[in-house]
């Protein structure tokens, strides 16, 4: 009797498995994507993205190829909007072959468009866009918008390899139909202020920058746009108007690096993989899902907590520097005692300020160009980018040692700060582009320019 009801039981469960295994594959990946676009709306990226994980471990030869590349869309676009580029473009690629295979791409100009945002290589990108663009142009009622936004990115591929007449050519091409749709006009007057920019009327770009409305920006346009806005008041040279938008370029990408370095979305597709590999049951997932969010709080509150004590580092460092500002700012009582404050000051000013240095990103920019085995080798951005970083942080101090220290050429307080800074003299040779004969002289007739104290902590004798 017992093995007649465990005889009974199996057959039960054998055919509950096998009505559940003979359900219309396509209809479950249907309702599996839908149920991944509610949850989306709802705001629980997580949830989707194991949906749509699970869809895409069901498509087969079958499966419609507008569902196949919808699922890779949403797959790559949910990596995308967290700046996960190189996992958004395996999905994006996928969705392309997908179309390809089936001789279809014609169709699907808008997934060669999602592709290009991942791509690095201009002359890949370039190619993806005229493709993008020529298949957006054989259906100009259903995808104008991809083919105007091919046309503006490659305009910026123009502005890039210094071909601004075609640049230009090119954005005053689409005017018309950019001007009617809100997105398109806010890349398009982006891309109006990168030619001004590059063709140095930068009073126009400054203004076209300006007219660019904040809250429509993503936080990749904001982090364009300011960083744009630097560049040009520094080459203007409002270094203050700059300064403040170096601030806002920082706080973007410290933004965007939080969302880079954070695992959730790469870990989610891992623990989604293992789960299928070992066909774990659902309480299995539920103690995954559980444990990976206690993961995930704990580095937020850790990286929170790291950001918190790194600004209140910089806050107070900003607050010990200025009062030595106003220590510099006072009147002269006793000439002699006020020379020696204010050399006291000075040094102070320096260490502080090297301190604060330290903890800006910029900072990193050192320790690169000095593992750099040949210093000639080092780009022509970063030496800039270096040079520059160094002039907006120190120029204050440098404004300080001149009036005390009238002697003192540019070029010495270069030499002696980016010393100070602790970069080798093979690097610092490359950025103030003299000859190591030429620093060792200037060292050695800084030296009879300024205090001994002030000598020896500038050439790291003292700390």
């Amino acid at each position: 009797m017992r093995s007649r009801l465990i005889i009974l039981l199996i057959g039960i469960f054998t055919a509950v498995f096998y009505i559940g295994c003979g359900r219309d594959n396509n209809a479950v990946i249907k309702e599996k994507v839908s149920k991944a676009e509610e949850l989306k709306e709802n705001g629980k990226e997580q949830e989707a993205m194991e949906t749509l994980l699970d869809a895409s471990y069901r498509i087969n030869d079958k499966t419609p190829l507008s569902i196949q590349t919808s699922i890779y869309t949403e797959l790559g676009g949910l990596f995308y909007e967290n700046h996960k580029l190189e996992d958004a473009g395996r999905y994006f690629q996928k969705a392309v072959d997908v179309a390809r295979a089936h001789d279809s791409i014609a169709s699907y100009p808008h997934l060669l468009w999602n592709l290009v945002l991942t791509i690095n290589d201009i002359d890949s990108a370039k190619a993806i866009l005229s493709e993008c663009r020529d298949l957006s142009d054989l259906d100009k009622g259903n995808y104008q918008f991809y083919a105007i936004r091919s046309r503006l990115n490659l305009a910026k591929a123009c502005v890039i390899e210094n071909d601004i007449e075609t640049a230009k050519s090119t954005l005053d091409s689409i005017l018309p139909e950019a001007k009617a749709d809100n997105i398109l006009k806010i890349e398009s007057t982006m891309e109006r202020a990168i030619v001004y920019l590059a063709e140095d009327e930068l009073g126009k770009g400054i203004d076209m920058l300006h007219e660019l409305p904040f809250d429509s920006l993503s936080l990749d346009g904001k982090l364009e746009q300011s960083n744009l806005l630097c560049k040009a008041y520094r080459a203007m040279g409002d270094y203050e108007s700059a300064l403040n938008c170096q601030d806002s370029v920082m706080t973007y990408m410290d933004s965007i690096q939080s969302m880079k370095s954070s695992e959730q979305i790469s870990r989610i597709e891992r623990e989604f993989d293992q789960r299928i590999a070992k066909e774990q049951r659902e309480r299995e997932i539920i103690i995954y899902t559980g444990s990976a969010f206690v993961i995930l709080l704990i580095i937020m509150i850790l990286l929170l907590n790291r950001n918190r004590r790194l600004r209140a580092r910089q806050v107070s460092l900003v607050e010990k520097i200025s009062r030595l500002n106003i220590e510099l700012s006072k009147p002269k009582e006793n000439p002699d005692a006020s020379a020696e404050r204010k050399s006291d000051a000075i040094i102070s000013r320096l260490r502080l300020t090297r301190e604060l240095f330290a903890t800006l990103p910029h900072y990193g920019l050192i320790a690169q160009a000095n593992l750099e085995q040949n210093a000639e080798d080092i780009s022509k951005d970063i030496q800039k980018e270096l040079y520059n970083s160094i002039v907006a942080r120190f120029s204050d101090v440098c404004n300080n040692l001149k009036d005390e220290y009238p002697a003192l050429s540019s070029e010495d307080m270069m030499l002696g700060i980016m010393t100070y800074a602790r970069i080798n003299k093979d690097v610092i040779s490359v950025l103030l582009k003299s000859s190591d004969d030429a620093l060792r002289q200037r060292k050695s007739r800084m030296k009879k320019k300024i205090p001994t104290e002030l000598f020896d902590l500038f050439f790291c004798k003292t700390v």
